[in-house]
């Protein structure tokens, strides 16, 4: 079994169950695709994002997020790829806790294949895969720019654990600053390539995570 079985849906924008945060966006869309439960997607939540090639340092700092959303009962949404972002996913999944994954295909397309099971387990323990791509569509670059906005549009709060220079992540945050979300972000060493997205996202007004309290104090205020 796959996430692909599971109940779907499509949800237009003058449904109830269209998340009222994603009208946020100048152009919300007109229609999304879930799998799973529709009802998380209006839930306060937070978005985890970082590069896929994590280094040590970017999975415990995504551990240490995950577990203080998992705390504060709060959904944790993220991007459904490979390196921080699964790291994030698969700590809340394995705790009981829930999981949004905006993903850049057809929500019912397994991608990337290494993440199967946590898709699925997504949508066994009451969290939601959604698309604004139809049923079936394949990865492209276009679909991941698109899904950037939604991530960002949908929570209340956006840390990036990890990023480097340039970076569809940094892309991402922007996208939150733009509509009004908080965003923080992991100081990394000075010399330190994989880092230096978040460094210049500090610098550019992102706020700092000092340590997990940071994210404690931030996740209560929502």
């Amino acid at each position: 079994m796959s996430a692909s079985d599971f109940e779907r849906y499509e949800i237009e924008i003058d449904n109830p169950l269209y998340p009222i945060a994603l009208k946020d966006m100048n152009e919300p869309p007109e229609k999304l695709y879930v799998i799973g439960n529709p009802s998380v997607l209006s839930a306060k939540s937070i978005a985890v994002t970082g590069t896929r090639r994590s280094s040590p340092y970017g999975e415990e700092a995504s551990k240490i997020v995950a577990n203080e959303a998992l705390a504060a009962f709060v959904p944790v949404i993220t991007g459904g790829a490979v390196g921080c972002e699964s790291v994030a996913a698969r700590t809340v999944l394995e705790n009981g806790g829930l999981h949004i994954a905006v993903v850049g295909t057809g929500a019912d397309v397994d991608y990337p294949s290494s993440n199967v099971d946590m898709f699925e387990l997504t949508v066994e323990t009451g969290g939601a895969i959604v698309s604004i791509s139809p049923w079936g569509k394949g990865p492209t670059r276009a679909g991941f720019a698109k899904r950037r906005k939604v991530i960002a549009a949908l929570s209340q709060m956006m840390v990036v654990v990890e990023a480097g220079f340039p970076s569809g992540v940094f892309s991402t945050a922007e996208c939150a600053m733009e509509l009004g979300r908080e965003v923080w972000a992991c100081p990394g060493g000075f010399f330190a390539p994989e880092s230096r997205g978040c460094n210049m996202l500090i610098e550019g007004g992102a706020k700092i995570i000092c340590d997990s309290s940071s994210i404690s104090r931030a996740i209560s205020s929502l």
